[in-house]
C-alpha cells in the first residue's frame, strides 16, 4: 500500500525486515555492529552480508528508507560525511569531463574542483545559473567543446549562503536540447540538503538523476552525526552514440566497496532516529523562519533578508512552484546588517569595520548560538565571510542564519536586543 512520507518517516525500518535473513519483529531497528558475518557450509552468505565496508544491515536499511522519501528514486549511498559523498560524484563521473556550476554555491565545492580534482582532469565552468540567458550561452560553449565528453550539472539551490533560487526545470530542459544538439550526455545532481526530500522531492517530479545531501544537517537533526547521502534513479544515456555509461550507481557502489568512507553503523542508526521526526522539525523550523523573515523585513537595522518565503525574494515564484510542501520554504535565510545611528553607516566603511560591527550585534545574542553547521534543532547564526576567508565572495554585513525549534518569541525577542531599539 502507497504510504505517505510522513508514514515513511514515522516507521523507519519496520517495514523492511528482509533487509537481514532473520528478522527479530524489533519495533526500533536493530544497530548491527559486526564487521564481518559468517558464511554457511556450503559457501554461501546466508545473511546476505559479507564484510562492513561492502555491506552492513544498519546502512543497508537506512539507505533503502533514504530512496523511498525520494518518490522516483532506485537507489541510495550512505557515506561519512557530506563532502565524501560528492568526492564519490566526481570519482564516479569520471575525467573528460566539465562540471557545471553556478557561481554562487557552496564554498567547500569549488575548493575540492580548484585543487584536487582539477589537476585529476575534471575541468569546472562557473556561471551565473539565475540568468538564464547567460546559462544558455555557457552551456552551449560547454557541450559544444570537443574536450568535454559528457557534462556533470551541478545545482544547489537554494544556493549558500545567499538563497539565490535556481529554476531547475528550465536548466534540465536546456541541457537535454543541448544534449541532443551534440550527441553528449550529462548527469544532474542537486543538493538538498536545505530542503530534504520532506520539503522537495527531486529525483520524482523534477526528474534529477542524484541527490546530494549532507545528513549531517537536518535529515540527522540534533549536531551529533556526520553523514552524507546520494540517492539517484537509473536512466538510459543514449545521446551518445556506442555508450555504455548508464548512470553513477554502480561506480559509486565501487567506491563504496573498496575505496572505504562508507557511514558506519552507528551513525546510520542515529540517521534512522533523527529521520523519524523530520516532518513534525520541518514545519516548526519553517514556521519560525517564516515569522522571522518578516520581522527582519520590517527592520530598520536590516539592510536585506534572503528568504525565498517572502514574496520580495527575486526568486520566490520559481522556489514556491518546485517545493514539494505548499507555504512550506525552508528555514535557511541570510540578512544583510545596517549599521545604527552612532556606530558608523556600512556605506564608505572598509569591509573590516563592516565585519567588526556585525560581530558586535552577533556577539549579544543569547538564544541563536554563534557556530557553523546548520539543521540542528537549536537556531545557529554565522558570519561566513570571516569563516570562508580570502577568497569568499559574501558581503561583508552578511548573516546566515539557521532557525531552529525554540519558541518564536523567544528567537525574535533575542534579535531586538541584540540589534538595539535604536533606529
Amino acid at each position: 500500500m502507497p504510504r505517505r512520507i510522513e508514514t515513511i518517516l514515522a516507521q523507519a525500518g519496520l517495514h523492511y525486515q528482509d533487509i537481514t535473513a532473520v528478522s527479530s519483529c524489533d519495533v526500533i531497528p536493530p544497530l548491527h555492529l559486526s564487521t564481518t558475518f559468517e558464511r554457511g557450509s556450503d559457501g554461501s552468505y546466508p545473511g546476505g552480508f559479507v564484510y562492513a565496508r561492502h555491506g552492513n544491515p544498519t546502512r543497508a536499511l537506512l539507505e533503502k528508507v533514504m530512496t523511498d522519501l525520494e518518490g522516483g528514486a532506485d537507489w541510495s549511498a550512505a557515506f561519512t560525511c557530506g563532502m565524501q559523498a560528492v568526492s564519490a560524484v566526481f570519482l564516479a563521473f569520471g575525467a573528460q569531463a566539465t562540471v557545471l556550476l553556478n557561481q554562487e554555491l557552496y564554498q567547500g565545492i569549488r575548493l575540492l574542483l580548484d585543487a584536487p580534482f582539477g589537476s585529476w582532469g575534471l575541468r569546472a565552468q562557473v556561471v551565473d545559473m539565475t540568468d538564464l540567458g547567460a546559462l544558455e550561452v555557457a552551456m552551449a560553449r560547454v557541450f559544444a567543446d570537443p574536450a568535454t565528453a559528457r557534462v556533470l550539472l551541478w545545482l544547489e539551490t537554494p544556493s549558500n549562503p545567499m538563497l539565490q533560487i535556481i529554476d531547475v526545470r528550465a536548466v534540465l530542459a536546456m541541457a537535454e536540447g543541448q544534449a541532443r544538439l551534440h550527441r553528449k550526455d550529462f548527469i544532474s545532481v542537486l543538493d538538498t540538503t536545505w530542503l530534504t526530500p520532506y520539503l522537495l522531492q527531486a529525483v520524482g517530479p523534477l526528474r534529477i538523476d542524484l541527490t546530494l545531501a549532507s545528513a549531517t544537517k537536518f535529515l540527522g537533526g540534533h549536531s551529533d552525526l556526520l553523514a552524507g547521502v546520494l540517492t539517484g534513479r537509473r536512466r538510459k544515456l543514449s545521446h551518445a552514440a556506442g555508450t555504455t555509461f548508464l548512470d553513477l550507481e554502480a561506480p559509486i557502489r565501487q567506491l563504496q566497496r573498496h575505496a572505504g568512507g562508507n557511514l558506519p553503523p552507528f551513525e546510520a542508526w542515529l540517521l534512522l532516529r533523527g529521520l523519524k521526526s523530520l516532518p513534525a522539525r520541518m514545519r516548526t523550523h519553517c514556521e519560525n523562519a517564516h515569522r522571522l523573515a518578516h520581522f527582519f523585513a520590517s527592520h530598520p537595522r536590516i539592510a536585506a533578508v534572503h528568504y525565498p518565503g517572502l514574496p520580495s525574494h527575486p526568486g520566490h515564484a520559481v522556489h514556491a512552484a518546485m517545493m514539494s510542501r505548499e507555504g512550506l520554504s525552508g528555514s535557511m535565510m541570510a540578512i544583510q546588517v545596517r549599521a545604527r545611528d552612532g556606530e558608523g553607516g556600512n556605506g564608505g566603511k572598509e569591509g573590516a569595520e563592516v565585519e567588526a560591527m556585525v560581530l558586535r550585534v552577533v556577539a549579544r545574542l543569547r538564544v541563536f548560538r554563534r557556530a557553523t553547521s546548520l539543521g540542528g534543532t537549536e537556531s545557529l547564526c554565522e558570519h561566513r565571510r570571516s569563516v570562508e576567508g580570502a577568497e569568499s565572495r559574501t558581503p561583508w554585513d552578511l548573516v546566515r542564519l539557521s532557525v531552529g525549534l525554540e519558541a518564536y518569541e523567544d528567537l525574535e525577542e533575542d534579535w531586538v536586543q541584540a540589534l538595539g531599539e535604536e533606529g
